[in-house]
């Protein structure tokens, strides 16, 4: 009876904790929107301008922070334009705004890039020409060369600084776990004490290190130049950087906490430890893909689920190994499979939220970045798995059951390092993972088509064909298959099921036999019709119809 009592009391604070954690994240967790994405630009992407603009402008669909990217302009010869620094339009956090020298008549290239709100670059290019002078299809193969991307060394270094990050707070929480999920007499207090401290030290300087490699990531640095005052100021004026400070925090506290493990049997030591862990796993789930996109607070709340019950199930693998050499391990390695079960269990339904979130269809799990990525996690998961399987296979065959047979207890402990090395391969394709764009996003393709309207060609083009905003590119061509360029270029949508419509989508004329525009807006997903309007002169016009299908 005592020991069920006990039982419902770690539920019941675990319970307690999952609320609370549960109530702030949705507190804390930003509004739903999409993945940010430039909207608009002034000039627009293959103007062609009388006179040379004295700024760019660009627009996006979400607040995004340009201190730490910037915007780079390139001249036909690929030489650098002295630009001004960053700002915004009116205040506006959409915005970022560049002061322009006087230009010469010329084509350009715009190289940009920003950080969105869930601390990921994102980065584009487009050209643009003055006077009528200059290959814009010349200049356009330049945009497509122009980098403003991290050298390889920042990236690589980032990428084992996360993975390092996520090993510290994988032993954090499995270390705070143990003994009130595992052994709950308190009998390994100084093992604990011991993997909960390496713990501390790991994540502490992955932590710092992150913050310090995020700027130098986003502003392109090379790892010579990595640090810089200013810039790991700003980093810590974003979202990422405030959860790295609050992490910094909340590992001090557990620092605390596990010099104090000799009394880890105590009710309020326990308290501590489950807020603690839930805390550190929150600071992972606050700083990623989650705070970005649809459903946020469902997907924070799943990324905080998974991340500590991946902390509870891989860092407890551990503290399990370090306690190997007690006489009662089998029984120990016992009562933690059942407590791993769970957490398995967590980690899969989260990850399948996660992944229906991130990802959306097959066709984006097998032909993208972060699909293929994601398969290979799941692959060492499920390998994972069967080890353990295997260990617990191992134990319950042994006999005596009890933990004298040193043979069983070499063979578990083989199969436990097999199964944290297997551990470390996951947490590196999640520190890939976390900076790979998201799979939903990526395999968006823009809708292109062709049609007829009257006796004119229409090459259409809608980027990206998602509900929101589109950029509309209509080019049109006479009957011989040569540009036509006629007076007026219009066009409407209409959706039939709900009723919407007609919406007026203006179109601008960018160069001879191409019209543009920039905000195009489809507020719902489904079936449009897209109506051209052609005007040849004040009394002819020609229109052509096509469906386009909005995600």
């Amino acid at each position: 009876m005592t020991r069920r009592r006990g039982n419902w009391i770690t539920v019941r604070r675990v319970l307690v904790a999952l609320a609370v954690a549960a109530i702030a994240l949705v507190v804390v967790a930003p509004p739903s929107g999409a993945h940010a994405a430039l909207v608009s630009s002034d000039p627009i992407s293959g103007a062609d301008l009388e006179s040379a603009p004295e700024r760019i402008v660009l627009v996006f669909n979400e607040g995004v922070d340009a201190e730490l990217g910037g915007v780079l302009v390139f001249d036909e010869r690929s030489d650098p334009v002295d630009v001004g620094s960053t700002g915004r339009l009116d205040g506006d956090p959409k915005t970022v705004v560049t002061e322009l020298p006087p230009l010469d008549p010329g084509a350009y290239v715009v190289a940009w890039r920003v950080v969105s709100n869930d601390g990921h670059p994102i980065r584009g290019a487009f050209t643009f020409r003055i006077g009528g002078i200059g290959d814009l299809d010349a200049v356009g193969d330049l945009a497509g060369e122009v980098s403003v991307a991290a050298p390889r060394s920042t990236s690589i270094a980032f990428g084992v600084a996360r993975g390092a990050l996520f090993a510290g707070v994988a032993l954090v929480i499995g270390a705070l776990a143990f003994p009130l999920l595992v052994d709950r007499t308190g009998v390994r207090s100084q093992t604990v004490m011991l993997v909960g401290a390496i713990g501390v030290v790991v994540a502490l300087i992955a932590t710092m290190s992150t913050v310090v490699l995020q700027g130098a990531y986003v502003s392109a640095r090379g790892l010579g130049d990595a640090w810089s005052w200013s810039t790991t100021m700003n980093v810590l004026g974003t979202r990422y950087g405030e959860m790295a400070l609050w992490r910094v925090a909340v590992l001090v506290v557990a620092e605390v906490l596990f010099g104090l493990s000799r009394r880890c049997t105590t009710q309020w030591w326990r308290w501590a430890a489950t807020v603690i862990a839930l805390a550190t796993a929150a600071t992972i789930a606050l700083a990623g893909h989650a705070v970005s996109g649809e459903h946020v607070p469902f997907a924070v709340g799943a990324d905080w689920v998974h991340v500590t019950a991946m902390g509870v199930w891989l860092g407890g693998l551990v503290v399990l190994l370090a306690s190997l050499r007690d006489p009662d391990a089998l029984g120990l390695v016992q009562r933690f499979s059942r407590v791993a079960l769970w957490a398995v269990i967590a980690v899969v339904v989260s990850g399948a939220f996660a992944t229906w979130r991130q990802v959306g269809s097959l066709d984006a799990l097998f032909h993208t970045d972060y699909g293929r990525t994601l398969l290979w996690k799941l692959a060492i998961v499920a390998a994972l798995l069967l080890v353990a399987w295997g260990a617990r296979r191992v134990i319950g065959a042994a006999s005596p059951p009890a933990g004298a047979d040193g043979a069983v207890r070499v063979r578990v402990r083989r199969l436990i390092v097999v199964e944290i090395v297997l551990a470390v391969l996951v947490l590196a394709a999640t520190s890939i993972l976390v900076e790979t764009p998201p799979a939903r996003d990526e395999v968006v393709r823009p809708m292109t088509t062709t049609f007829d309207a009257g006796t004119f060609t229409i090459d259409l083009t809608v980027d990206p064909a998602r509900r929101g905003t589109n950029v509309v590119h209509v080019y049109t061509f006479d009957t011989t298959g040569g540009i036509a360029d006629p007076r007026r270029v219009s066009g409407e949508i209409e959706l039939a099921d709900p009723a919407i419509g007609p919406l007026d989508v203006a179109l601008t004329r960018v160069g001879a036999g191409h019209w543009q525009s920039d905000a195009a807006d489809f507020p719902l997903a489904g079936e449009w019709t897209l109506t051209i309007s052609v005007d040849v002169d004040d009394f002819t016009r020609e229109q052509g119809a096509v469906s386009v299908r909005i995600r």
